[in-house]
């Protein structure tokens, strides 16, 4: 016969095993809520970051996903890494900016970098003030890969100028999962507005 000791014992055991079966449940309840959020979407299939009209700056096809979906919501560490880079892109270097990307996008910095610094006519310095908004053009959760759009106030500078001119430019991201992190893959400024 069991004693009260061996009972309670059992009893906590028991309790222990029900809540963490209970706070994983909610885990996979909250997990499928998001899922179901993300098969709701229906990806544009024909904006593909790698494709020749969108790195010509072309602008982006009509296919818009709801404008609610926030990439800070679906993925955090994928919002962040994003917003970051964004915010940086244009005006941090090669060395600070590589870590966030893919070694494909690091090669092709690494040539961009090149032809600027042997042109005879050196691009202005560029500088992200601030990221003013941003979208989730496609998602494809099961890849592992978000196109995301943000809009940047940008400022414009020559070497020895003061302030400069301020605009608006589109930066179109893409993001993909390496390991258990994220990495940009690409990045393709569009045409500037106003």
């Amino acid at each position: 016969m069991l004693n009260k000791e061996k009972i309670i014992v059992l009893l906590l055991i028991f309790n222990l095993i029900l809540g963490v079966s209970a706070f994983g449940m909610s885990f996979y309840l909250i997990k499928l809520s998001n899922a179901g959020k993300l098969n709701s979407i229906k990806p544009a299939d024909s904006v593909n970051a790698n494709d020749e009209a969108v790195k010509a700056g072309s602008v982006i096809p009509d296919i818009q996903l709801p404008e609610d979906i926030d990439i800070q919501e679906l993925d955090p560490v994928a919002g962040e890494l994003a917003s970051s880079f964004a915010q940086a892109y244009g005006k941090a270097t090669l060395k600070e900016l590589g870590p966030k990307m893919t070694e494909e996008m690091k090669k092709e910095e690494e040539q961009k970098e090149k032809i600027i610094s042997q042109s005879k006519n050196p691009a202005g310095q560029y500088t992200t003030t601030e990221v003013l908004s941003q979208q989730v053009i496609s998602l494809d959760d099961s890849a592992g890969k978000y196109l995301l759009m943000f809009t940047l106030e940008r400022q414009e500078a020559k070497a020895g100028e003061k302030g400069g001119r301020k605009f608006n430019q589109d930066l179109l991201l893409t993001i993909v999962r390496v390991g258990n992190g994220w990495k940009v893959d690409n990045a393709e400024w569009q045409e500037e507005s106003q």
